[in-house]
């Protein structure tokens, strides 16, 4: 709720940003961190689900497109201003259905991979214009996770193993998609 936007603006990563939230609470809390810190003329606050406010007149070169699900993410992407390519995008929940979502509609995946806050362990995909393939456990894990994250992503991957292993012990069994995770 207007964290990210905020960070863009004090760490120069962009001149001005538009934030735009569904619901109008999520909205005012946004509005109230950025003038908290005394941000307000570099942000231009709109409430919209998704791109819906956004107009012709912005320019915008890339959208973050975070805290959802994959499949609002990929329904938001459906909606995008037709020339915007970049992204970076960050799913709470299905992430393998938004990775085959990408590469089947021509976005070529940059980076992928998790980042830990905190004992939190969150996917960041950067996206842009372009074709992509990936292996399956790319697919399934993240491009980029296996070359230039490997600490943080072992560590997930550990953390992961342990949990599936005590719901098995605890449940006597684990479902067959749970099953072959952990295979």
């Amino acid at each position: 709720h207007g964290y990210v936007s905020c960070e863009l603006v004090l760490q120069n990563k962009a001149e001005m940003v538009v934030a735009s939230e569904k619901s109008v609470a999520c909205l005012n809390k946004a509005v109230a961190l950025a003038d908290s810190i005394n941000i307000m003329p570099f942000i231009s606050f709109r409430q919209g689900d998704g791109f819906e406010a956004i107009t012709k007149y912005d320019k915008l070169n890339c959208a973050v497109i975070a805290g959802m699900g994959g499949l609002e993410i990929i329904k938001i992407l459906k909606n995008r201003p037709k020339k915007l390519f970049d992204f970076v995008l960050q799913p709470q929940s299905d992430v393998i259905l938004l990775r085959k979502y990408l590469i089947e509609n021509k976005f070529n995946i940059l980076v992928d991979k998790l980042v830990k806050e905190g004992d939190k362990y969150y996917n960041v995909i950067r996206v842009t214009k372009g074709k992509c393939n990936l292996a399956d456990l790319e697919l399934y894990f993240g491009k980029t996770n296996f070359t230039d994250n490997y600490v943080v992503f072992y560590e997930y991957l550990t953390m992961r193993q342990k949990k599936l292993l005590d719901f098995k012990a605890e449940l006597g069994g684990l479902s067959n998609n749970l099953q072959q995770e952990l295979d």
